[in-house]
């Protein structure tokens, strides 16, 4: 939420950005990255346009890490999946994160069943995971996955291979607001790579390579 708020001052503030040039640190840059800078003039037509077309262009600039949630399908051997923007870290005692689902959703009436799911955040190299699961409803069976990829079993919760970093999750809580849920999540354990590849960011409605 920080660096979120960052990159808004950063584009209606200059004085503000010349704070940030003289006292950046890695995350701050990295994290600036990730919420980024771009700009947005609205005219007089876009300021006509229905309020939420205007928030919605609006978050178009902001570039979110991309992350597929997975658990079991119901077909035996099946894995059903979901691409999201919106896994962030909720706390560290315990360790939680929490994700949106917009509803209806037929992901979100499997993990109300199986209580337990596998979050993985995507390597720019797992683009096509992150379009397969974009699909809604979608199912991937192991030869769907033996063409982008692999997926393997810890606990019995399916995670993908090869990400950048796996949590092996179980379901805390789950929120109804509007037309989405917040999910609430515990983190079991956590399965990272040693050396990680470049993160995977959604940005303007495109795929794009992040810092590693």
């Amino acid at each position: 939420m920080v660096f979120a708020n960052c990159a808004f001052l950063w584009r209606s503030k200059p004085i503000f950005k010349g704070i940030l040039l003289r006292h950046h640190n890695h995350n701050v840059v990295k994290g600036l990255y990730w919420f980024s800078t771009s700009t947005v003039n609205f005219s007089d037509a876009d300021k006509a346009l229905p309020l939420v077309d205007q928030v919605k262009r609006s978050l178009q600039l902001v570039s979110s890490p991309v992350s597929v949630i997975t658990c079991d399908g119901i077909e035996a051997g099946s894995v059903i999946g979901m691409t999201v923007t919106s896994a962030i870290p909720l706390s560290m005692n315990p360790p939680m994160l929490s994700f949106n689902v917009k509803l209806p959703s037929r992901f979100s009436s499997r993990l109300h069943q199986v209580k337990h799911c596998g979050v993985n955040l995507l390597a720019y190299s797992q683009m096509p995971c992150a379009s397969l699961f974009s699909q809604p409803g979608h199912k991937a069976f192991k030869d769907e996955f033996e063409e982008i990829g692999k997926f393997t079993r810890l606990h019995n919760i399916p995670i993908i291979s090869e990400s950048n970093s796996s949590f092996l999750c179980q379901v805390h809580k789950v929120i109804e607001v509007a037309d989405h849920e917040i999910w609430f999540v515990k983190i079991l354990e956590v399965i990272s790579k040693p050396n990680s590849q470049p993160c995977l960011l959604y940005h303007k409605r495109a795929y794009h390579q992040g810092p590693s």
